[in-house]
């Protein structure tokens, strides 16, 4: 605030003027000072104010960040859960996919391998039927070989039977008929007429002996028995029956014998 001072003198007031003036000067500076007082207040005021309007707008930015950071985070769980949801779905649908892929492999398996059991256990009753009825055919054919084998076997010994007995009735016609003694009586003769008698022996010779034959007369063993004549005499009757190899054949064929038996009895 200014203040005008007019020209014209007061003399008489000149002191009471001055003391005036220098109060107005000095309201003037304190006024001055107190406004220069209030205008630096106000402006640490105003750089407090700047300052914590900076401070609250970093603040809030600060703020602002944590809550995007925030929102970010629970956007990316949700997305993760999201996706994890899915992922689990995914999988799910694919267990359950293979599950049912699955269950028709193996419905359609037991089922292949029911009908295949079912071919199979057909085909075997079927085998097994025709293995049967092969069986029976050849039971009844080895049934009615053996048979007709047991009744030509059966037959064959009853004419065997019947031909031996007829062979046997015959041999005992031909022995009770004197055939037999005829024919022991001219192997006798020929082992006499071969028989050498060693010097010295004794008189009335009688030995058992034992010829072996085959068919044709030939001879292939002899002994003898109870013989009443030294080692010589016995050794001159089988040197005898052999020198008379092959012996005589008998008329009657049936009356030959591969094992005889006679008495020697040379005549002195």
């Amino acid at each position: 605030m200014a203040f005008a001072l007019s020209t014209f003198a007061i003399p008489r007031q000149v002191p009471q003027q001055l003391t005036v003036k220098a109060v107005l000067v000095d309201e003037t500076k304190t006024k001055s000072a107190q406004e220069a007082q209030a205008r630096q207040k106000q402006e640490r005021e105003r750089q407090q104010r700047k300052v914590e309007e900076q401070r609250e707008r970093e603040q809030q930015q600060k703020e602002a960040q944590q809550r995007k950071a925030k929102l970010d985070q629970q956007r990316r769980a949700k997305a993760d859960a999201e996706q994890k949801v899915k992922a689990d779905n995914a999988r799910k649908a694919e267990l359950k996919a293979r599950q049912v892929a699955e269950s028709k492999a193996k419905a359609k398996a037991k089922a292949s391998a029911e009908s295949k059991a079912k071919l199979e256990a057909e085909r075997k009753a079927k085998a097994e039927s025709e293995r049967k009825a092969k069986l029976d055919a050849e039971r009844k054919v080895r049934a009615d070989a053996e048979k007709k084998m047991a009744d030509a076997a059966a037959a064959r010994r009853e004419s065997e039977l019947a031909a031996s007995m007829a062979a046997e009735e015959q041999l005992i016609a031909a022995r009770t008929s004197g055939e037999l003694a005829e024919y022991i009586a001219l192997i006798k003769q020929r082992v006499e007429r071969n028989w050498v008698k060693p010097s010295g022996s004794a008189s009335a010779i009688e030995c058992e002996v034992y010829v072996s034959q085959i068919p044709g007369g030939e001879v292939v063993g002899v002994k003898t028995g109870r013989c009443n004549a030294d080692a010589a005499v016995i050794r001159s009757v089988e040197a005898a029956v052999y020198k008379s190899s092959p012996l005589p054949v008998p008329s009657n064929p049936r009356l030959f014998e591969r094992n005889l038996r006679f008495m020697f009895k040379p005549q002195d």
